[in-house]
C-alpha cells in the first residue's frame, strides 16, 4: 500500500511534471508503493492524458478573436447553431 495515502489524482499531478518517461515511470511506482490497483490506474490517467494531448491549446484563430470579443455560438432548438456577442 502507498505509505502516505495519496490519491491517483495526486500522483498523478507530480508524474506529469516529470518530462523523462522512464523517470515518470519509477515515481508512478514508487509512489504507489505496492498497490497494483493503484498503479493500474495512475497509468490509465496517465495514458488518457497523453491521448487527449494539448487539442484545447490549438483553439482556431478565428473562433480565439471571436471569443476575445465576447461573441459565443449556442445550439438552438431548432438543432441549428445561433450566435451572439455584445
Amino acid at each position: 500500500m502507498p505509505t502516505d495515502n495519496k490519491s491517483p489524482e495526486e500522483i498523478l499531478e507530480q508524474a506529469l511534471r516529470i518530462t523523462d518517461p522512464a523517470q515518470r515511470a519509477a515515481y508512478v511506482e514508487v509512489a504507489c508503493g505496492g498497490d497494483g490497483r493503484l498503479q493500474a490506474e495512475v497509468q490509465a490517467l496517465l495514458k488518457a492524458h497523453e491521448e487527449a494531448g494539448s487539442f484545447l491549446d490549438s483553439i482556431p484563430a478565428d473562433a480565439q478573436a471571436r471569443a476575445d470579443a465576447g461573441s459565443f455560438i449556442w445550439p438552438s432548438r431548432s438543432g441549428r447553431c445561433e450566435g451572439g456577442g455584445h
